[in-house]
């Protein structure tokens, strides 16, 4: 058993997939709980950022 796929944990006895699916579930969703704040933090500072055009000559 090299990994974990879906195929594999629908084949498992309920007890065991039990186990799995609920590790999977507390593992992923404090995750969630930390990225989504984080993403409307960024999609907001986002709004603050000024568009400047590339230039087109090389300036020294």
């Amino acid at each position: 058993m090299d990994s974990l796929t879906p195929e594999l944990v629908r084949h498992l006895s309920a007890p065991v997939h039990s186990i799995v699916v609920e590790a999977y579930n507390d593992a992923l969703v404090p995750l969630f709980l930390w990225v989504a704040p984080l993403v409307l933090v960024s999609a907001v500072l986002l709004l603050f950022i000024q568009e400047k055009p590339l230039s087109t000559t090389l300036e020294r």
